[in-house]
Parts: structure tokens; C-alpha cells; sequence
């Protein structure tokens, strides 16, 4: 065997046990081998650049993808002319640049494999059909929205005459893609009439099933169509229940979905039962270390405040911020969202609003904080709020970042 087939095996091998780094390292030095051997200029040269190719779209380094696709083709080119052959590596191009947010030049390369694929394979083709499919999504990365649907509409009708009734994957696909795009262009009842298409195809114990219903209530969702969005979302979570059980990211996902949604509604208690409940199912299988358990105690806090529970809310969200910090995982966003739940448990009033901004400026001026507090008892005293001087006082002391809380404090300022 010589050193050439050794390394094409080798590639090819680890590339199908998953090993890319390894298959990565035997294509470049099989690349190599080629160039010190004069071997360029080959067919074999060509395919083994495009095998490589194909590996480097696996491990997502696109650059160098786009590089062996580019060059797999040119060598196609001069070894054979526009062929069949040739429009792969030119899609494999176009794909990568895409990756990298090409999307003009991704956008006429695609457009030259259609019509290369036309006159080679015929439009019958499968080929032919997957290459205006391309074609549109390239469409939609240049801002084309009306010419990306009017071509994946296009595809759909050659896809669909293809799988004769056969194989409905790709017909699935098409629907999908052009339900997000009339959603995309705020027609959501052509939105709403594909994906219920693609669900007629589509085999009710398969996943694209789960998630074209999934989809399907957001749908619903931005349509303020509630209650249609909690029926299908409660279709979701029965199939995901007989999939996979409760216990799984899936069921858990949904479930919190259900909740937001059902916020929306104003059925505020009904999400308050459906976050626990996904908490608790989180915490059952992952634990309570960790960011998302931390996001539903927020959540839950946020509901309790709005059902006017406020020791609840309280206790929530002190427990959302203390695991935050302990992972040491509390976004700038987050700070926003926290100050606005405080502020909400308290009052919305300028009170309130005149402590937070005066503790702030305490920390930034390096200020005995207690001593701020005391001021702002003799401010305010007059009210007869000192509970309501403690209970921001004690909250506030949870924060550590004072010019970002600066800048959301301003923030809230605006909207209270």
C-alpha cells in the first residue's frame, strides 16, 4: 500500500469513528504527500481535497473548507469542464462562505450550481432541487426575503414531485423553511398554513413531528393566539412524555415554555405551578448548582411578585442571585432584571427609586453605606417607610458592580 492510500484510509476511517482532529491530521498530511510527490492535477488529488473539505465543515473551520472546496473544484474544472462533479465543490464553496456570512458571493455561486445542475442532471433531479434550495436560504442571507420564498416555493414543487409520496424529508424540510420565512415577513397565517402542512407529512413518533408542533405554538404565540399556542404546547409535552419521560431537557423545555406563555395570558398562578414544577423536575435530574435552576427561582420570583406575593418573591430571587454568584455567573442583563424585580416587591415610586440611587452613589464615593442608610432614615422618616428604607437597604446589599447598577438604575427611573 503506498503512503498516498495509507493516509486516504486513515482519514477516511477516523473521520467515520467521529475522531475529526485525527482524521483532520491524516487528510493534511495526505495534501501534503500529493504536493511533494507532484501528484496535483489528478482526479484523485481533486476528490481527496474535497474529502478534506468535507472534514474541515465538520470540525466548523469554514476558512479551510472553502479553501479545499475552491481548490477541489478549480482542479475539477480543468480535469473535466463544468460537470456534475464540479457543482458539488462549487456548492461546498458557496456553503462555506456562507458559514463565514458571505452571503453575496455564497448568493451567485449558488445561483451557477443551479444552472449547472439543470443542464447536467435536469430538473428533475434531486440535485437540481436541493441546488434552488440553496439558492433561496442565500437569498435570505442578502435581504432577498420575497425572492427567497418565491425560489423555496419553487423547490418545494420540484421536491414534492420528487419523493413521489415516498420520501417526505425533504418535502418536510421545504415546508418548514418557507413557514419561517412568511413568518419572518409578518404573515403569520401562511406561517401557520405550512408548518400545519409539514405536519401532515411529517410521522407522528418522529422529532421533526415534536418540533414542527413546537414551532407551531410560537406561531400561535406571536399572534397572541394563547390559547391555541397552550393546546399545541400541551400536545408537545404529552408526545415529549411518552418519548422520553419527564425527566429530560425536552419535557422541561416545554414545560417552561407553557409557563411564559400562559404569563402572557395573565394566568399567573397556572405558570407559577408550571415553573415550579419544571424546577423541580431540573433539580430532580441536574441539581440546584447550576444557571437554570438559578433562572426559574428569577422567573418564579417575578410571578410571586406579580400575584403580589412579596415574601415569596423575596425568598426566590435572593436564592436565584445567591447561586448566580456562587458560580460566579450573574450577566450584565441580569442586573436590570433584578433591580426591576426589587423595585416592583417595594414600590415603583420615586422612594424607592431616590435609596437605590443613593446607596449607588455611596459605593461609588466609597461612602459608609451604614451611614447612608441612616440619612436616608432621617429623609424620610417623615413617611413613616423605615420598613421600606430596610427592605431596599437589605436588597441592595446584594449587589457588588455599582456603575453598571448606574446605568439600569437610570433605566428604571425612565419606565417607573
Amino acid at each position: 500500500m503506498t503512503k498516498i492510500s495509507y493516509l486516504r484510509k486513515n482519514m477516511q476511517a477516523e473521520y467515520e469513528s467521529g475522531n475529526i482532529l485525527a482524521s483532520l491530521e491524516a487528510g493534511e498530511a495526505l495534501i501534503s504527500e500529493h504536493r511533494h510527490i507532484e501528484t496535483a492535477g489528478t482526479i484523485n488529488f481533486a476528490n481527496d481535497l474535497f474529502n478534506l473539505a468535507l472534514v474541515y465543515d465538520e470540525a466548523e473551520k469554514y476558512d479551510d473548507a472553502a479553501a479545499m472546496y475552491s481548490e477541489s473544484a478549480r482542479e475539477i474544472f480543468v480535469l473535466e469542464g463544468e460537470t456534475v462533479d464540479f457543482a458539488k465543490r462549487l456548492s461546498g464553496f458557496a456553503s462555506s462562505l456562507s458559514k463565514m456570512d458571505m452571503h453575496e458571493p455564497a448568493y451567485f455561486l449558488h445561483y451557477q450550481v443551479c444552472k449547472i445542475y439543470e443542464e447536467k442532471a435536469g430538473k428533475e433531479s434531486t440535485l437540481y432541487s436541493d441546488s434552488v434550495f440553496n439558492f433561496a436560504n442565500a437569498a435570505v442571507g442578502i435581504g432577498h426575503l420575497k425572492e427567497a420564498i418565491n425560489n423555496h416555493m419553487f423547490a418545494l414543487s420540484l421536491r414534492t414531485i420528487a419523493a413521489q409520496h415516498k420520501d417526505n424529508d425533504a418535502v418536510i424540510e421545504s415546508f418548514l423553511v418557507v413557514a419561517k420565512l412568511h413568518e419572518k415577513n409578518d404573515d403569520l397565517e401562511k406561517a401557520v398554513s405550512f408548518t400545519k402542512a409539514a405536519l401532515e407529512l411529517s410521522d407522528e413518533k418522529s422529532e421533526v413531528y415534536v418540533s414542527a408542533n413546537y414551532y407551531l405554538a410560537e406561531i400561535y404565540e406571536a399572534d397572541e393566539e394563547f390559547e391555541k399556542s397552550l393546546d399545541t404546547l400541551q400536545k408537545v409535552l404529552d408526545l415529549t412524555y411518552d418519548q422520553v419521560g419527564t425527566n429530560h431537557s425536552s419535557y422541561i423545555n416545554t414545560l417552561i415554555k407553557m409557563a411564559l406563555v400562559k404569563e402572557k395570558d395573565e394566568e399567573y398562578e397556572d405558570a407559577l405551578y408550571d415553573m415550579e414544577e419544571a424546577r423541580k423536575l431540573f433539580e430532580d435530574t441536574v441539581g440546584k448548582e447550576q444557571t437554570f435552576y438559578a433562572f426559574c427561582c428569577k422567573k418564579i420570583a417575578w410571578l410571586h411578585s406579580l400575584l403580589g406575593n412579596k415574601e415569596d418573591a423575596r425568598a426566590e430571587m435572593l436564592e436565584s442571585i445567591a447561586i448566580r454568584k456562587e458560580l460566579g455567573d450573574i450577566p450584565m442583563d441580569d442586573y436590570l432584571y433584578d433591580i426591576q424585580i426589587f423595585v416592583n416587591l417595594n414600590s415603583r415610586d420615586d422612594i424607592t427609586a431616590s435609596i437605590i440611587v443613593a446607596l449607588i452613589n455611596a459605593l461609588k464615593f466609597k461612602v459608609d453605606l451604614d451611614e447612608v442608610k441612616e440619612q436616608i432614615m432621617d429623609i424620610f422618616g417623615d413617611i413613616d417607610d423605615d420598613e421600606l428604607v430596610d427592605n431596599v437597604y437589605n436588597d441592595f446589599l446584594i449587589f457588588d458592580d455599582p456603575e453598571s447598577l448606574d446605568m439600569f438604575v437610570s433605566h428604571i427611573l425612565k419606565e417607573s
